[in-house]
């Protein structure tokens, strides 16, 4: 190849690595671009993802924990009971012939609850009657009167006493009449006779009075009696209460001291239970007590301490605890199972809203927003104190907790508090 042919290539060379060139640096500047433009997009992109992440945070309502004193209490189970509580038995033997109340009647004291027919005792009654006024009449008492005289004031011993009298004013005048030689000896010594006789007249009849006037009061007491006994047919309640349990039907014969009824009072109730003896010093009597049943729920019943046991039980090492328990409108009922609360003292505590609480597995969990962020917290929950509940474990004082939304809480997640 000539020189001019060696130009001639080595300039078409050039020209292509020129074309060549021009393209890379097409491409170069075209990565720039588009390099530069992402780039942009992403500056502009970070405010709005940000904007974004902002608007998904929950938005919550939170409350601050407060701390206030709250009352120590000492919490035991034991029984309401009849604040009496009675057998009525019946005083007589007899058919019964009427039931006036029965199970569930409110009766007053001295209400008849069942009649006995009084028949027999009717006969018994007159029988007294009968042998009393015998005996008053022998006593010279008249009919319609009841009062029992004196000895001396009885018929017959005046009459004896009027006798001897008379016997000792002719024993005197005999006496006289024969230190003037009128009578003989012999006259003398009848009149002596017949004054023995008056005295011992005398004697007798008081004898015999006081005898009567025994007989009189025994009858009296027989009639009384009698009359006990009539009245005892209609069997009456000794206490106010209700009607327990009915134990005898009509036409049944009832037997003296058989059980006709159980009646118990319910206004006040008694509450008993056990305390242990190392709580001894804490109840005293005239002590609060707050009374809780399950068939009353969300409700308490104010008390107070009312006895205590003297003593100890060695087996079990606890002592009885006896409070009154008014019972308004009748809603608690002799029997019923009751948690009582004694107040024995204060402490101070932490308490956060009760809505604030939640039970995940079991297991208390509270969340506190600190600087925007949710932290979970495991909590211990006492008493509630109305719409608060006691914290004992998990939360400090004025810490703001979150109490709505708390479904959507995590530990650690960023939140806006309302």
């Amino acid at each position: 190849m000539n020189n001019r042919e060696k130009k001639f290539a080595a300039k078409i060379k050039t020209e292509r690595q020129v074309r060549a060139l021009g393209k890379d640096r097409s491409v170069i500047i075209l990565l720039l671009l588009v390099t530069t433009s992402l780039c942009a997009c992403s500056r502009n992109m970070e405010p709005k993802a940000e904007a974004s992440r902002a608007a998904l945070a929950p938005l919550v309502k939170t409350v601050q924990s407060r701390q206030q004193p709250l009352q120590n209490e000492l919490q035991v189970v034991g029984n309401l009971a009849g604040y009496e509580e009675v057998i009525v038995s019946s005083q007589v033997e007899g058919p019964v012939k009427r039931i006036v109340h029965d199970l569930g009647d409110s009766v007053s004291r001295g209400t008849v609850l069942a009649e006995i027919d009084p028949t027999e005792l009717n006969m018994q009654l007159q029988r007294a009657q009968a042998s009393y006024r015998e005996v008053l009449a022998r006593l010279g008492i008249p009919e319609g009167s009841e009062e029992i005289p004196a000895v001396e004031n009885t018929a017959e011993v005046r009459q004896a006493k009027a006798e001897l009298d008379d016997a000792n004013t002719k024993v005197r005048r005999m006496e006289s009449l024969l230190q003037r030689g009128v009578v003989s000896q012999q006259a003398v010594d009848d009149a002596h006779t017949t004054q023995k006789v008056a005295a011992a007249r005398y004697q007798a009849a008081i004898q015999s009075v006081q005898n009567m006037i025994a007989s009189a009061h025994q009858f009296r007491a027989a009639l009384a009696w009698a009359h006990k006994k009539v009245q005892d047919t209609a069997v009456r309640s000794p206490i106010g209460g209700i009607v327990q349990e009915k134990l005898v039907s009509i036409g049944e014969v009832v037997k003296v001291n058989q059980s006709m009824f159980k009646l118990v009072s319910v206004q006040p109730l008694k509450f008993r239970a056990q305390v242990m003896e190392k709580d001894a010093p804490l109840v005293h009597s005239g002590a609060r007590v707050d009374i809780a049943v399950d068939a009353v729920p969300g409700r308490q019943f104010p008390g107070t301490v009312h006895r205590l046991a003297p003593a100890v039980e060695e087996k079990t090492r606890t002592f009885t605890v006896e409070a009154i328990i008014p019972n308004p409108g009748g809603l608690l009922k002799p029997g019923f199972f009751a948690r009582c609360i004694i107040p024995v003292g204060s402490y101070t505590a932490v308490l956060a809203p009760r809505e604030a609480v939640i039970t995940i597995a079991g297991l208390k969990k509270i969340y506190v927003i600190e600087n925007g962020v949710a932290q979970e917290r495991n909590v211990e929950v006492g008493r509630a104190e109305q719409n608060w509940v006691e914290i004992k474990q998990g939360l400090q004082p004025r810490e703001y907790v979150a109490v709505s939304n708390l479904q959507s809480l995590s530990n650690g997640l960023k939140v806006q508090t309302q």
